[in-house]
């Protein structure tokens, strides 16, 4: 019975700091970038496109530029699902949770 009381205090718990690691996620931004930072997309922990910065002269070409675009946003959701991934493994401990 005791057992069964510490699993119910660590599973609050979890969702206490899982509830927390999602509200965080709302204000957490990170940058992907393609082309040597010639197309810059900034991205929130929702994967919400926040902004996007091109230079000059990658609007040249408008194929590359596609394709820098898209590297770029790639990449962002990539650290995104990385730097989530790993806050995850924190709060559950290395449990592979769906999130």
């Amino acid at each position: 019975m005791k057992n069964m009381m510490n699993m119910m205090k660590q599973a609050q718990q979890m969702k206490k700091q899982m509830d927390a690691m999602q509200a965080s996620l709302k204000t957490l931004q990170i940058e992907g970038s393609a082309g040597g930072d010639m197309v810059k997309v900034l991205v929130n922990g929702e994967n919400d496109v926040l902004r996007i910065t091109i230079a000059p002269a990658a609007a040249e070409d408008l194929e590359t530029l596609e394709d820098l675009v898209t590297v770029a946003v790639n990449d962002a959701l990539s650290k995104v699902k990385t730097h989530v991934s790993a806050e995850m493994a924190k709060v559950t401990g290395g449990m592979n949770l769906p999130f």
